[in-house]
Order: C-alpha cells, then structure tokens, then sequence
C-alpha cells in the first residue's frame, strides 16, 4: 500500500471510537510519521460518533493527538 500512499493527494482513514479502532488507527499514523509521510495528506475521519456514549469524538482526537477531519 506504501506506493498508493505516494500516490495519493489525500489519505482518508476510518476510525470509529472503540478501543480496538483506536489502537489500529494510532499505530497507522505512528507508521506513517515513522516513514516521513506528510500528516497534512492524513486525514482521520471519524465514523459512528455518538453511538455510544463511551468514548467521544474529543477523546478519540486526544488520544490520536490531531484534528479529526
């Protein structure tokens, strides 16, 4: 996927807030800072938000420490 990944203008990524998610999608963004691939053209997109009241949407930015698009 690393050549799609250069390829690509924009990298959309799925995240919904449960803690399975959340541990796949920060190892993701820790992979892509770790090969220097530009954070601005990563972008977390937050899916079934307020679903459960267990974890919000300013939790799961915290946690992956960045804006959610």
């Amino acid at each position: 996927m690393l050549p799609l990944f250069d390829l690509a203008s924009c990298v959309l990524t799925v995240c919904t807030p449960d803690i399975a998610t959340l541990q796949a999608t920060k190892e993701l963004l820790d992979q892509a800072r770790d090969l220097h691939f530009p954070s601005d053209r990563l972008q977390v997109v937050l899916n079934k938000e307020g679903v459960t009241a267990d974890i919000s949407a300013d939790d799961v930015a915290a946690t992956l420490k960045r804006k959610l698009f």
